[in-house]
């Protein structure tokens, strides 16, 4: 697997979109499509690494294995190519899921570098979606979270859906 490749080392420069964060819980997650092998790229994000990003933030950092799990520290501003370039990544993986899977992941919200929201974390406000019907992709009993996939919910752009 990819966390296994890490091994104990570290992956500098990965690039990546910030897609979940809860301060009351003071962790999230980030899409890093240049991690191959990790569901939908996603690298675990702890409170004492967000700094001043928020959700759609589009960052670089650096990926490294801690107890098993990919996680991200050392988030530095994407420049406008660098985003470019994730949004590319994160299109190029998008459109290989729906060839395999039928099914299309979240695409970066916005449509052009560096339109991702960039809202204080916590800021953000709670946008209802409205009810949707879904499978559960993957659960923890042990972390007590886990993430539902929606057909409907990919359509209109968004990720798996983080359930607690």
């Amino acid at each position: 697997s990819a966390v296994a490749a890490l091994g104990n080392g570290e992956v500098p420069g990965c690039l990546g979109i910030i897609r979940t964060f809860s301060l009351e819980k003071g962790f999230g997650f980030l899409e890093v499509p240049s991690i191959a092998g990790l569901p939908g790229g996603h690298v675990f994000l702890h409170r004492n690494h967000l700094g001043q990003f928020g959700l759609g933030s589009i960052v670089k950092c650096t990926v490294y294995s801690y107890e098993g799990k990919a996680q991200a520290k050392n988030l530095e501003e994407a420049s406008a190519l660098e985003s470019a370039q994730c949004l590319e990544q994160v299109a190029a993986a998008a459109a290989a899921t729906a060839d395999t899977s039928g099914t299309a992941p979240g695409t970066a919200p916005g449509s052009a570098p560096g339109s991702a929201p960039r809202n204080a974390p916590g800021n953000a406000p709670d946008t209802e979606l409205g009810r949707f019907s879904g499978t559960v992709h993957k659960w923890s009993d042990q972390r007590g979270f886990g993430f539902i996939e929606c057909a409907d919910l990919r359509e209109q752009g968004h990720g798996a859906v983080f359930i607690h």
